[in-house]
């Protein structure tokens, strides 16, 4: 089961960051988290159990929209730049190629500020042994957190991924 597979990845960052993770599988709207495991300080940002994560603005979104077949996803990105006006629906599809090329390459989706003010987020791929994304996992934190925490916070949830892709028989 790989969302039991990738939740031990969850236990292995709650033992060795603060930051608060989860983990999100694709849905009919999206990706959507099914297991949450808080951190040890309390972040007040509007995401928990059953959220469903927007495609553009959310780096399990992104995570999710640059590895799953485009064909998966396009319905939901249609409704989702649907839903922005002429300008904002330029802006959005302006560099979004090279966005998705960069996360193939480096194999993980970090940014700032997409989920609230002050709060940064990293998720990384979790894939079967068909090279088929099946989760991701994802850290949220505090943009005050020191570099060096937060860099190590990003390789732990990026190995933490790489693992369960393992375990699920995932080769390199």
């Amino acid at each position: 089961d790989p969302v039991q597979v990738a939740e031990e990845g969850l236990d292995l960052l709650a033992e060795h960051i603060r930051e608060t993770s989860m983990l999100a599988i694709w849905g009919e709207t999206g990706p959507v988290a099914v297991r949450w495991k808080r951190g040890s300080r309390l972040l007040f940002a509007s995401v928990g159990l059953g959220t469903t994560f927007p495609l553009l603005n959310s780096t399990t979104g992104r995570l999710f929209l640059a590895l799953m077949p485009r064909e998966a996803t396009k319905a939901v990105l249609e409704a989702e730049l649907a839903q922005l006006g002429k300008a904002a629906r330029k802006r959005a599809e302006v560099g979004l190629d090279k966005m998705l090329d960069q996360i193939r390459r480096d194999g993980l989706v970090e940014a700032e500020g997409h989920l609230a003010p002050g709060i940064w987020a990293a998720s990384a791929p979790v894939f079967d042994s068909q090279g088929q994304l099946v989760a991701g996992l994802t850290i949220i934190g505090l943009v005050e957190d020191p570099p060096a925490e937060r860099r190590r916070s990003v390789d732990l949830v990026k190995q933490a991924a790489i693992e369960a892709s393992e375990r699920l028989g995932m080769t390199s």
